[in-house]
């Protein structure tokens, strides 16, 4: 794909992943994945960094910080939760350093008691509204590599984008060297009957990283291997009064692997099994879960 229509695609999905929603981690995805292959090129051209980030900005019309991110979340690297846990948390250390300035050049007169009463009421409903797990006395959160460091597998004391494979593991209590293989087994074979414009291109492309599990793995891979296993899908409603959320009140018990956006996770008898904690503080949305029929 030439340089032009692959700056056109970037922008369109760039575009499409800020209008739709729960639907925009896919049009992230492929905007990192089109924005690597054109970062290769401009390599391969012997491209310069700031000739990279004039690019960026003039022709696709963002940053380099913004590229990286997406970039990251098309190999693996980070969640779409991870990035916008980031750029959220940046966001509120900017807005409370322009406040400080504020009060300190007379701008803005310093908060009352009873504004800090208010403020304080209003934190303690939320926390109480959202609060993770209620009444669940186990541990909310246990960090758990799936057996990923005994494993065996490449670089197994590396952080990798290899949630699928530790999910897995955690939940049927597989072998994790088992599971990865298995997935890197399933990722070959839907790249080879993947007609989709990015099938297409990692069958031109190749690369180890296409197809090791440490790199993302794909529902149409993952799905069938836990079919097989005997394991069942359950969808859980986007939004309304049945939106579900990874609670505990809100999940049913067992050994669970539960999809939230550009992750998934296991989940036993409501504890989050995971190398970090998920949870989000019982706001992150469950787009559905998997369970042994």
């Amino acid at each position: 794909m030439d340089q032009d229509r692959l700056i056109r695609t970037i922008r369109a999905h760039i575009a499409k992943g800020a209008m739709y929603g729960d639907k925009s981690e896919q049009h992230y995805i492929s905007a990192g994945r089109y924005l690597l292959e054109l970062k290769e090129a401009h390599d391969a051209h012997e491209g310069s960094w700031d000739e990279w980030e004039t690019l960026l900005k003039d022709k696709v019309g963002i940053g380099k910080s913004r590229a990286s991110e997406l970039m990251q979340i098309a190999d693996g690297r980070k969640t779409p939760d991870e990035v916008r846990a980031d750029t959220s948390h940046r966001k509120q250390e900017h807005r409370d350093r322009q406040r400080l300035l504020s009060v300190r050049n007379g701008e803005d007169e310093p908060e009352t008691n009873e504004t800090k009463i208010k403020a304080l009421l209003s934190g303690a409903e939320r926390a109480r509204l959202c609060a993770r797990f209620d009444g669940v006395p186990n541990q909310e959160w246990i960090e758990d590599d799936g057996g990923r460091g005994k494993s065996g597998v490449p670089y197994a004391d590396e952080k990798a984008g290899d949630c699928v494979a530790r999910a897995i593991a955690i939940a049927t209590q597989k072998p994790y060297r088992e599971v990865h293989d298995a997935l890197i087994v399933g990722k070959v074979h839907h790249a080879q009957v993947d007609s989709s414009s990015y099938g297409k291109w990692v069958r031109r492309r190749g690369g180890v990283r296409r197809f090791d599990a440490d790199h993302g793995c794909a529902h149409e891979v993952y799905g069938p291997y836990l079919e097989a296993l005997g394991w069942k899908y359950t969808v859980t409603p986007s939004r309304g009064a049945g939106k579900v959320h990874l609670r505990a009140d809100q999940l049913p018990p067992g050994r669970l692997v539960v999809n939230i956006s550009g992750h998934l996770v296991a989940v036993i008898d409501h504890v989050i099994r995971d190398t970090y904690d998920c949870g989000g503080e019982g706001r992150v949305h469950v787009k559905g879960y998997w369970r042994a029929a």
